[in-house]
C-alpha cells in the first residue's frame, strides 16, 4: 500500500505553466492538472481542499494509486475574511526561503533535518508551494488539547530549534551575513500582524483585559516583549519560525515522525519567540487537561505535559550551547520564552488566535478556563526574568487548584533553577 509520501526528489521552481492565468486561485477541480502540469505528481486526478488555515488555500492531490502530495497556494487576501482584506502574496516566497535557509543551516544534522518537509516544487509566479504529504500525521495542536502527549516529540522540536537558532545566530555569523538575514527576514507586513494581534489588540479590545490594561507594570511588560519582537535591542538575533504555537507541528502518532510547517511569519528575531509560542501550546493543554480532574488520567496528562516542556528546554538548550551560543544567550532565550509563552497563551484565552482556542462546548467551563489561561499567562509574563522555569511553576501549580498561589510560588522555587534564569532581565 501507497504511504502516501513521494519520494523526495530535486525543488523544481517555475515561473509559469500551461494554466490559467497568474490571478487566478487553483479549486480542487484545477489542482490535478496543475500537479500533472509541473511534475510534482504523474498521474494526478482528484484533490480535496485541507481546512484549517486562516491565510492561504491548501489542497490534498493524489492520483488512483493513493500516492498523494501537498499543494499551497497564497492568495492577495486573508483568506478567512475574503478579498476586501488585501495582504501581499509574497509570504509564500519567504516561506519558500526559510525552508532553504533552513535546509543549509541544519543539513549536516539529521535530527534537526529530519523536521523538515520535503520540497517538492515552487512558483513563485503563481504563489504554489508543494511539499510532501504528511499521510498519517496531525497536527500537533489536536493531539495535545485531547490529552495525548507523544514520546520524543518535545526533544526534536527542542533540538531543531536549538539547531536552526544556532547555526544563524547573529554573533556566531560574519557581519555581512547577519545584515543579509535581517534584511531578507524582515517580513514587515506579517510581523506588523504579529505586533498588533499578539501584543496590543487583545488587551486593547477586550473587556476580560482591563484590569490588565490599566495595570502599568504589566503593560510595561507586554511593551518590552514586543519590543524584542519588533527587533528593538537586536542582539542575539536567530532565525526564527515566527508562528512556532502546536499548529505549525506535523506529528505521526506511528512513527514518531515530526514535522514544522507554515513558516510564512519567519523574521530574523530574538530566539526565545519561539520557545515561547511552542510552550504555549503546552501550557493551553495543561489548562485544558487540569479542567477535566478530578477525571481519571487528567492529572497524568498534566505531568506528561510538564515533562515534555521541560524535555523541549533541555534538548533546545544542550542544542544551542553545541552550536557555539554560550550559557548567559541561552538563560536570557528562556526569560523571553516565558514571557512570549505568556503573551501567545493570552491572546488564544481572549479569542485572538483564530481557530485555535479552547474546545470546550460548555459556555461556563469554557469561560473558567480561559480565565484560568489568562492568569497563567499574566504570571508567566510577570515573572519570565525566571525562565522557563516559571513555565514549569505554573504548570505545578495547575495540578493544586486547591491553592494555585502558594503552590505556584512553591513549585517555582522547586523548578527555577533546572528551567534556567534571565539574570538581571526587566521590563
Amino acid at each position: 500500500a501507497s504511504s502516501g509520501r513521494p519520494e523526495k526528489g530535486p525543488v523544481s521552481d517555475m515561473q509559469s505553466v500551461d494554466m490559467p492565468s497568474v490571478d487566478m486561485l487553483l479549486t480542487a477541480e484545477t489542482a490535478p492538472a496543475y500537479a500533472n502540469g509541473v511534475g510534482a505528481l504523474d498521474g494526478a486526478s482528484h484533490a480535496v481542499e485541507v481546512d484549517g488555515g486562516n491565510l492561504n488555500y491548501a489542497f490534498r492531490v493524489s492520483c488512483a494509486d493513493g500516492n498523494s502530495i501537498f499543494l499551497k497556494q497564497t492568495p492577495g487576501f486573508v483568506k478567512v475574511l475574503g478579498p476586501d482584506a488585501k495582504i501581499s502574496d509574497e509570504r509564500l516566497v519567504l516561506e519558500r526561503r526559510a525552508y532553504a535557509e533552513w535546509e543549509e543551516a541544519v543539513g549536516s544534522d539529521a535530527t534537526a533535518a529530519a523536521c523538515l518537509p520535503a520540497v517538492l516544487h515552487f512558483d513563485a509566479t503563481r504563489k504554489v508551494l508543494i511539499l510532501e504529504y504528511l499521510g498519517t500525521s496531525v497536527l500537533l495542536h489536536e493531539r495535545l488539547v485531547e490529552g495525548h502527549v507523544d514520546s520524543g516529540v518535545g526533544r526534536a522540536l527542542g533540538h531543531f530549534l536549538g539547531a536552526a537558532h544556532a547555526s544563524t545566530h547573529a554573533p556566531l555569523l560574519p557581519p555581512e551575513r547577519a545584515s543579509s538575514l535581517a534584511a531578507g527576514f524582515s517580513n514587515c507586513e506579517l510581523r506588523g500582524l504579529q505586533l498588533e494581534h499578539l501584543f496590543s489588540k487583545c488587551y486593547r479590545e477586550d473587556a476580560r483585559a482591563a484590569a490588565l490594561r490599566e495595570d502599568a507594570a504589566f503593560m510595561a511588560a507586554v511593551e518590552a516583549l514586543k519590543a524584542r519582537y519588533g527587533g528593538e535591542g537586536g542582539t542575539g538575533l536567530a532565525l526564527c519560525h515566527g508562528d512556532m504555537h502546536a499548529g505549525s507541528v506535523m506529528v505521526d502518532p506511528a512513527s514518531g515522525a515530526v514535522k514544522v510547517i507554515d513558516p510564512e511569519f519567519a523574521i530574523y528575531g530574538p530566539p526565545g519567540l519561539d520557545v515561547g509560542c511552542l510552550l504555549s501550546s503546552y501550557l493551553l493543554a495543561a489548562v485544558l487537561a487540569a479542567g477535566r480532574q478530578p477525571e481519571a488520567g487528567a492529572s497524568d496528562t498534566c505531568r506528561r505535559l510538564r515533562s515534555a516542556v521541560r524535555e523541549i528546554w533541555e534538548a533546545y538548550a544542550v542544542r544551542m550551547k553545541e552550536g557555539g551560543v554560550d550559557a548567559p544567550t541561552v538563560s536570557a532565550a528562556g526569560a523571553d520564552a516565558a514571557g512570549f509563552a505568556g503573551c501567545e497563551l493570552a491572546r488564544t484565552a481572549l479569542g485572538y488566535a483564530g481557530a485555535r482556542g479552547l474546545p470546550i462546548a460548555d459556555a461556563d467551563a469554557k469561560a473558567a478556563a480561559e480565565a484560568a489561561a489568562l492568569r497563567v499567562a499574566e504570571r508567566c509574563i510577570r515573572r519570565r526574568g525566571e525562565g522557563v522555569g516559571v513555565v514549569l511553576a505554573e504548570m505545578d501549580a495547575l495540578l493544586l487548584p486547591q491553592c494555585p498561589g502558594d503552590a505556584g510560588k512553591q513549585a517555582g522555587r522547586k523548578a527555577g533553577a533546572s528551567g534556567g534564569r534571565g539574570r538581571g532581565r526587566r521590563a
